[in-house]
């Protein structure tokens, strides 16, 4: 486990707990400061868990104490607060705007930070079908990028990169985990109607996954560097349907559109080892019925 000295205007890194000389003398160097906007959130409350796990002071921000902490200073800023609404970016593109590019640009002038981690989306790529075009080194064109969710994420990432020292992204893919409020995953455990084609292939990542991956990439030195973050290989829903028993697949979801997102791995995978797709999906579906995990 790796602390970061607060003590000094410099950034360093020592191990955790270890005494450090200081001024000619010797001083026990306190635990880094971690905020995370959007904190009580679904990613947000994860990537909380495993900062106290690895013994950092974790402060999770939302919109009612916002103004609380407003004009402090962190050690590490994590902003997990964008939208993840797609249908609000395709009914009202301002507002997507706003909760995307305009949250991310408040929270660079209203926090101080050593280091900042953005949770942002595999949607920023043109062509999600198609592993060779979702590299993170492909330069994008924001006006090739279909969906105004996945444009205004992109751009959210430039503001980002053009105003933090030092900055990490993190492009998500599908989720699932403790407190999963929403996706087509919950609508077939809940057995709710589903929006795409039962064909339909996605990327699975548990939530606890990707806030150890988080971590990870952070103690690993990882900066400036952007991250593709999704589950290795795609399950589809009529998969997944399977082992639900709720889940209905109703003969008009066979006009619905087709999705499939495979995005590349390859960066993650050259640093840390990845779960499976299929495998992290089937051991969520199974705790949900157990009872051993909550939806939200």
């Amino acid at each position: 486990m790796l602390d970061l000295c607060a003590e000094s205007e410099w950034l360093f890194f020592v191990p955790c707990g270890r005494d450090l000389l200081y001024d000619g003398r010797m001083t026990r160097s306190p635990p880094p400061l971690c905020y995370v906007l959007g904190g009580y959130g679904f990613v947000g409350s994860a990537i909380c868990h495993e900062a106290e796990a690895r013994g950092y002071r974790v402060v999770p921000i939302g919109r009612a104490d916002y103004a609380q902490y407003a004009g402090s200073h962190c050690d590490l800023l994590v902003l997990a607060h964008g939208s993840s609404r797609k249908y609000l970016a395709w009914r009202d593109p301002s507002a997507d705007f706003a909760a995307s590019v305009g949250q991310v640009e408040a929270a660079m002038n209203d926090f101080r930070a050593k280091a900042h981690v953005l949770i942002s989306s595999i949607d920023v790529y043109p062509d999600v079908s198609t592993p060779g075009a979702c590299r993170e080194s492909a330069q994008i064109d924001p006006s090739e990028v279909v969906s105004p969710y996945g444009r205004n994420k992109l751009l959210a990432e430039d503001c980002l990169r053009e105003t933090a020292p030092e900055w990490m992204i993190l492009r998500v893919g599908g989720l699932v985990g403790e407190g999963l409020k929403k996706n087509s995953v919950r609508d077939l455990l809940k057995g709710d109607p589903i929006w795409v084609h039962p064909d339909s292939g996605y990327q699975y990542l548990n939530s606890a996954d990707l806030a150890r991956i988080l971590f990870d990439l952070r103690e690993g030195g990882r900066t400036k560097e952007v991250y593709n973050v999704t589950g290795s290989g795609v399950i589809t829903l009529r998969e997944i349907a399977a082992w639900c028993p709720h889940a209905v697949l109703r003969p008009e979801y066979e006009t619905l559109k087709r999705e499939w997102y495979e995005v590349d791995l390859t960066r993650l995978q050259g640093v840390l080892s990845v779960p499976g797709t299929y495998a992290t999906v089937r051991a969520f579906v199974e705790d949900v019925r157990s009872g051993k995990v909550r939806l939200g």
